[in-house]
């Protein structure tokens, strides 16, 4: 079955369809419009990945988007300041920081400092969930009802 019938079928069960992607794609207006909410990477300097960065997809997203910047250092929250001062987005900017490098108090601190009042800290539940010694897996999950832990939107 095709992507397109799939999304289809699941909005025709009045559920709500959410894509991540990792922001090395383009989306289209047209594309972005098939979802409810998009969530885009921003590959910041830390990763050596912010060449894949695709400016015209952060253009074409919605205010119900999101934007997700893992930041490491200062200089990754700078990066994230300076390509948004450039390039556009209606959506949402989320910082979330890359655990074991900063700490999330120092985002939020940087936030207040330069008034981003419109920013948000998005903090990765999965490192606060499972400790550095555990990473999760099939081993990991076995015996837990997963499905007691997704949330689906009806």
């Amino acid at each position: 079955m095709a992507v397109q019938q799939i999304l289809c079928l699941i909005k025709r069960s009045h559920y709500s369809v959410s894509i991540e992607t990792s922001g090395s794609k383009l989306l289209y207006e047209h594309e972005v419009a098939k979802f409810d909410c998009v969530i885009a990477d921003l590959k910041c300097p830390s990763t050596e990945m912010e060449s894949y960065n695709v400016s015209e997809l952060y253009y074409n997203l919605r205010k119900v988007d999101f934007v997700k910047a893992v930041v490491q250092n200062n200089d990754d929250l700078w990066y994230t300041h300076e390509y948004f001062s450039r390039y556009l987005t209606s959506a949402k900017i989320a910082l979330s920081p890359r655990y074991g490098f900063i700490q999330p108090v120092e985002i939020v601190e940087w936030m207040r400092k330069y008034n981003k009042t419109d920013w948000m800290l998005n903090l990765q539940m999965h490192k606060t969930v499972w400790p550095d010694s555990v990473k999760p897996g099939l081993q990991t999950l076995s015996g837990i009802d997963v499905n007691s832990y997704i949330a689906t939107e009806v």
